[in-house]
């Protein structure tokens, strides 16, 4: 049975979705990515869900060898710059901020 968290407060913690799609919040840590395949099973089948605002372009690309990322803009405009070498990496230009 899983437990009422509460408000979801998206920062300092991200969201776990299970494969049976039960939803956890974490709060991030040092050892978070370590904690998610130690508490997680591999994290195999998991989600992580994160929600942030940005107010000016990315300084630095990243990467996400071992999964995909969906972006979903909620308001503004943005340049998502995706480059392949063979993996994806990617980076971001705020257009406008609303």
């Amino acid at each position: 049975m899983v437990t009422d968290p509460g408000p979801w407060k998206k920062d300092g913690h991200r969201l776990i979705m299970t494969p049976s799609c039960e939803v956890t919040p974490k709060s991030i840590t040092p050892a978070f990515y370590r904690e998610l395949d130690q508490e997680y099973g591999g994290f195999a089948g998991h989600s992580l869900i994160a929600v942030n605002d940005f107010e000016e372009d990315w300084s630095t690309w990243e990467m996400h060898p071992k999964g995909d990322e969906v972006v979903c803009l909620i308001s503004g405009e943005i340049d998502l710059r995706v480059f392949r070498i063979p993996c994806h990496w990617h980076s971001l230009n705020i257009q406008h901020v609303v």
